[in-house]
């Protein structure tokens, strides 16, 4: 009987215990995915083209948004910089190998989007 009177007590302070933890105010994994996905985004829509001409790979942000970019020669991208500076000085880093970025005829507007053409298999 002591046992089983020791063992809800027991059960009595854990709950209290986990009941009693505040909750974080915004939760950091949250903020760090919506600054990710803003990042992804601008760098998703700065790669809109019409023609092979006006695609280009620039280096990239790091991990986790690419070792280059291939983006539209006219795109701004200033925004998706401060961004992924942003998220890498507040979020957690990451690292990761890198190929080299394709040449210049290796790059093609497939789709309205600038594409590595270096892995295509012919038809």
């Amino acid at each position: 009987m002591v046992v089983f009177v020791l063992f809800l007590l027991c059960l009595v302070a854990v709950v209290l215990l986990f009941n009693n933890v505040p909750n974080p105010a915004p939760d950091a994994l949250t903020v760090c995915e919506k600054e990710k996905s803003d990042v992804m985004n601008l760098l998703e829509e700065a790669g809109s083209c019409t023609e092979d001409s006006q695609c280009i790979a620039l280096p990239g942000y790091g991990c986790p948004f690419g070792c280059y970019n291939l983006v539209n020669k006219n795109a701004d991208i200033t925004e998706a910089g401060k961004l992924a500076e942003k998220y890498r000085e507040t979020c957690a880093q990451c690292m990761y190998k890198c190929a080299a970025p394709p040449a210049s005829d290796k790059i093609a507007c497939k789709n309205s989007k600038c594409a590595d053409t270096r892995y295509d298999t012919p038809n």
